[in-house]
């Protein structure tokens, strides 16, 4: 019986955090790019910043050609981003706008 084959030890559930679903892809960056994103994210967020930036040109050029919305992913992952880059103030005269339509179609 091997060391770490006794009963009870073994164990099909996988750990850590589950899969992003993501495909590895090389990108090349110059250094400039590089820093600019470290500055305004941190180090260890470059690859979400980079899929979010993606996503709302994905988005941007599909409305440019006059093609329909993008994927509900894509749309949510670039309202997010939209949102927190939005100043506290630009959040409250987003949300007093969504109340007043509310109130309108009321």
């Amino acid at each position: 019986m091997a060391l770490t084959n006794f009963p009870g030890t073994v164990s099909r559930k996988k750990m850590g955090r589950p899969p992003l679903k993501v495909r590895e892809t090389k990108v090349r960056l110059t250094e400039e790019q590089r820093r600019a994103i470290e500055e305004l994210v941190g180090q260890n967020r470059m690859s979400a910043f980079i899929r979010e930036a993606i996503d709302a040109e994905i988005i941007r050029r599909r409305q440019e050609l006059g093609l329909s919305a993008a994927t509900d992913t894509v749309q949510v992952r670039a309202a997010v981003l939209a949102w927190e880059a939005m100043t506290p103030e630009a959040r409250q005269s987003w949300i007093a706008a969504v109340e007043a339509d509310k109130s309108d179609d009321a």
